[in-house]
């Protein structure tokens, strides 16, 4: 975890001068994604939405949703988790081409038919825009969970490129820091809003 942190933040450290290259970053958008990865040596797919909405100057709403089911193959099992995310966001320093941001939410969820969880997480990012049309988003997030589910710190990395006037295609990676098996790549479309 400290090691992962340091490297976040150095990496932090790099991109927030770089923050004079384009127009200012927009937190108003929706999205929906298609997930792959791995959850306990189990693969994963699925699919995912996600909404944002920015408020102020200083703070957005965001929502997502996500269906993803884990294929045992060798023992013919199917489980799914189903994950609904609501919070908000505050802008903590934003110029023109970027910006460092917090987050704070409610979890909710379901894995297989029965087993219920909840619970909150909290990150921290940067976002910086390479380009007039091009985005990167470098994040930390760490997630409790009740339900004796525990709690996983998640670096997470994202690409946005506008490719058409509102429509822009992204790519994102997260893992967690401590169990190696657990890592997610999406592919989607965001339409922004205004």
């Amino acid at each position: 975890m400290k090691q992962t942190l340091t490297v976040l933040l150095g990496v932090a450290a790099v991109l927030v001068p770089c923050l004079a290259l384009a127009d200012a970053t927009d937190y108003s958008y929706i999205e929906g994604s298609y997930l792959s990865g791995e959850r306990k040596d189990l693969d994963v797919n699925g699919a995912g939405a996600s909404v944002s909405f920015r408020l102020t100057d200083q703070l957005f709403l965001l929502g997502k949703i996500s269906d993803i089911s884990q294929d045992d193959k060798l023992f013919s099992s199917n489980h799914s988790e189903e994950l609904y995310q609501a919070g908000a966001g505050f802008v903590v320093l934003e110029n023109q081409t970027g910006g460092l941001y917090g987050t704070v939410s409610y979890i909710e969820g379901r894995a297989g038919s029965s087993e219920s969880f909840r619970g909150h997480d909290l990150g921290i990012g940067v976002r910086v825009n390479l380009s007039q049309e091009m985005e990167l988003r470098v994040a930390l997030n760490r997630t409790e969970l009740t339900e004796g589910r525990g709690g996983r710190t998640m670096p997470s990395a994202e690409l946005v490129y506008k490719f058409l006037g509102q429509l822009a295609g992204v790519a994102n990676y997260s893992y967690n820091t401590r169990d190696s098996s657990d890592h997610m790549m999406g592919l989607g479309l965001r339409f922004y809003i205004f």
